[in-house]
């Protein structure tokens, strides 16, 4: 009994530190463009910061990663 309890209170530190780690500021929603292909082209949807719900269309990978670096620069310097 007594090493399920230390299992669960091990179980409840990780998750503890999964929530600082998984941090709404650090969320972001993609959704792909129908057609689209991860490994190659077409590369295009929209994507969305979950805290501040800012979003923009993507056409390549490039303005995916620029958008989510951006916000998270920012994000960061407060």
């Amino acid at each position: 009994m007594m090493d399920r309890q230390r299992k669960g209170q091990r179980g409840l530190a990780a998750s503890a530190e999964d929530r600082q780690a998984l941090s709404p500021e650090r969320a972001f929603v993609v959704q792909f463009r129908a057609g689209t292909q991860v490994d190659q082209g077409p590369f295009a949807g929209r994507v969305e910061h979950v805290r501040s719900g800012q979003a923009v269309r993507f056409e390549s990978r490039e303005e995916l990663l620029a958008f989510i670096a951006r916000l998270l620069a920012r994000r960061g310097s407060r």
